[in-house]
């Protein structure tokens, strides 16, 4: 398996997040999960809630977490499904915390 091949997704997703906290400036209000409004049929909320942040110190920490995770599953030998199994079940556990 290739190191590249494993940062691709990754790479994407620190992409999306900078470019949603610096170019739209109600991010938070558009993106961030909302029970009330997911059920009410703001279905995007639960795959954009990940993109908001609340300041640049809290998006630097998450691209230092996801470079961090992405690592590991690399070294696990993750690949495919498996990594992006092993990427959001992540997420959900930080977002649980």
């Amino acid at each position: 398996m290739n190191i590249r091949s494993i940062f691709i997704i990754p790479s994407l997703v620190i992409l999306v997040s900078i470019l949603s906290f610096y170019l739209i400036s109600n991010s938070l209000e558009i993106f961030s999960f909302s029970g009330a409004k997911f059920i009410s049929g703001e279905v995007w909320r639960i795959a954009s809630f990940s993109f908001t942040h609340l300041n640049s110190n809290h998006l630097i920490e998450n691209i230092i977490a996801l470079l961090l995770i992405s690592f590991l599953g690399y070294e696990f030998g993750l690949q495919g499904k498996n990594f992006l199994i092993y990427l959001f079940s992540q997420e959900c556990c930080r977002r649980s915390m």
